[in-house]
């Protein structure tokens, strides 16, 4: 019992002159999709990084940060 074209798979390699990597368009949107995705890494350190810095501004001493956990804490206790 034969499925058609399934048995005839293989071929003389001698046949092919070349094979490319990226033949067509393929390539330019690998190369793009690299580009982007660096982009998007940096792009989510930089706001990251900027986040970090306006924290550590608001709380730049140990014990202003100290002072803010106790507040919190105070004000927990006092809800509940």
């Amino acid at each position: 019992m034969t499925r058609g074209d399934i048995n005839k798979w293989q071929l003389d390699l001698s046949s092919i002159e070349g094979i490319y990597i990226f033949p067509g368009s393929e390539g330019l949107w690998v190369i793009i999709s690299f580009i982007f995705l660096i982009w998007v890494i940096m792009a989510a350190y930089r706001i990251e990084a900027n986040e970090n810095l306006k924290i550590e501004e608001e709380l730049g001493k140990p014990k202003d940060l100290e002072e803010f956990l106790l507040s919190i804490n105070s004000e927990d206790k006092n809800s509940q």
